[in-house]
């Protein structure tokens, strides 16, 4: 199952890769992998993905701007391409609320979220119009506190012990720790908490398992307890939409008004010439920035928020042909020189000259946009 990375593979170019086959995907589009093994080159904008079927989204692999060819063990069903730009993965839970059931609730629910949720709780999403609004999952309660207790330290760990928590119920976020510190004596001594999940009807069990190699490492015990009840403590897409190239706004009517802030995947199309001052006339590299989402969040739940992919910062030419203008190629008009990669990005990014000293600098309108993408498929 899943991905394999393996010395020999046929390179892009080479008489399999002319053999084989290209295919274009849409923004915000999928192309489910057949089953058996296949070799995949993979485009800037696009990414392999694997289906979670615990909290019922698809989960990034793997994305551009370059890679080597990877073989995909398909089963047909679970292992896919997509095109993420265009798409609104999750939000970052700001504002808690309270007073709301515990449980996991759809907005595919409609009117029905509203008596699951308790409080007359309501939610809407506010921005443009989309070829297709995302879907969301909103976790209220059973997340684990930011401290794991060590009820027994164990001994003999040679090196730090992988933990792992139980599964919430379906559509759950699983909660995460790591062991950042061992005793004289090789006991757990410090534990970190690097997702307090979300969903838990009761606190996970933890097992503790000792790194390969490791066979005298034993006895540790861990328990945590939960928190927020009543309160959203994640927001994750079971559906990311298609077709956004804005941002939307979200909005939560009573449970004590939650609040999140939107994550997408979104990349520039097109920039609007610069204003500059003290310019050198020449072609330069200049970086769009990666775009993170800078709210802070409430619980930490990185595994269905932020972390559902990775941004990435664009690279583009800006062409200075005077001391005072500068344009940008944009890679749109067939008669541009100077082409664009515009990244992956959470929100909406800047733009920043990444050489020399300007008198004054002023970046152009950024356009978000939809582009196309094309993978190179070959049959194992």
């Amino acid at each position: 199952m899943g991905l394999n990375q393996i010395g020999g593979v046929a390179r892009s170019g080479s008489l399999a890769w002319q053999n084989g086959q290209q295919v274009g995907i849409p923004a915000s589009a999928a192309w489910t992998i057949p089953s058996g093994n296949t070799y995949i080159t993979l485009g800037p904008y696009t990414a392999l993905q694997y289906y979670d079927s615990l909290a019922n989204i698809w989960r990034t692999y793997q994305t551009g701007p370059t890679s080597d060819p990877v073989l995909v063990s398909s089963d047909g069903a679970n292992y896919r391409v997509k095109n993420v730009v265009g798409s609104c993965v999750a939000g970052v839970v700001t504002g808690a609320g309270s007073g709301m059931n515990n449980g996991v609730y759809s907005t595919a629910l409609g009117s029905g979220l509203a008596a699951a949720a308790g409080n007359s709780l309501t939610f809407a999403e506010t921005v443009g119009t989309p070829t297709r609004r995302a879907t969301y999952n909103l976790v209220v309660g059973g997340a684990i506190s930011t401290t794991v207790t060590i009820t027994t330290a164990g001994a003999n760990y040679v090196a730090f012990p992988t933990l792992i928590a139980s599964d919430p119920p379906s559509g759950g976020v699983r909660a995460t720790a790591v062991v950042t510190a061992l005793t004289a004596g090789g006991g757990l001594s410090t534990v970190t908490v690097t997702n307090q999940g979300a969903g838990y009807l009761t606190a996970p069990t933890w097992t503790v398992v000792p790194q390969t190699g490791d066979t005298t490492g034993a006895g540790a015990v861990l328990t945590s307890t939960l928190t927020g009840s009543g309160t959203l403590t994640a927001m994750y897409a079971t559906d990311p939409g298609a077709g956004y190239i804005a941002v939307p706004t979200f909005t939560f009517t009573g449970g004590g008004t939650p609040a999140a802030t939107a994550v997408m995947c979104i990349t520039p199309t097109a920039i609007a010439a610069a204003t500059i001052t003290g310019g050198t006339v020449g072609v330069y590299p200049t970086v769009i920035s990666a775009g993170y989402v800078a709210a802070t969040p409430i619980y930490t739940n990185t595994s269905v928020s932020t972390g559902l992919y990775t941004p990435q910062s664009g690279l583009i030419l800006a062409n200075v042909t005077s001391a005072t203008a500068m344009t940008y190629g944009n890679g749109v008009t067939a008669s541009n020189t100077f082409p664009i990669y515009g990244g992956l990005h959470q929100a909406l990014p800047t733009v920043a000259p990444a050489w020399g000293t300007l008198a004054t600098y002023t970046a152009g309108a950024i356009t978000m946009g939809l582009p196309n993408d094309v993978i190179w498929v070959v049959p194992a």
